[in-house]
């Protein structure tokens, strides 16, 4: 969970916070599961949900460079 934590943070400059509130291995397949809580934060201004949108993207982008998937997705 640490590697995907530090990759998705520096793919960001504007998350303030990363929380992993689960993480679960299943038991008869392997999967790992993890669940990450991410505050996106500008110091000048309210974040737009376009810039937010981008900013999703890049952390999920980031995420799956480790081979992490979007679960839903």
């Amino acid at each position: 969970g640490g590697d995907l934590v530090r990759a998705t943070r520096r793919a960001s400059a504007l998350v303030e916070e990363t929380v992993v509130f689960d993480d679960f291995v299943h038991p008869e397949s392997g999967k790992r599961s993890i669940a990450i809580r991410y505050r996106l934060r500008a110091a000048d201004r309210t974040l737009s949900r376009e810039e937010i949108d981008k900013e999703r993207d890049a952390l999920v982008a980031a995420a799956a460079a480790l081979g992490a998937t979007l679960r839903g997705a």
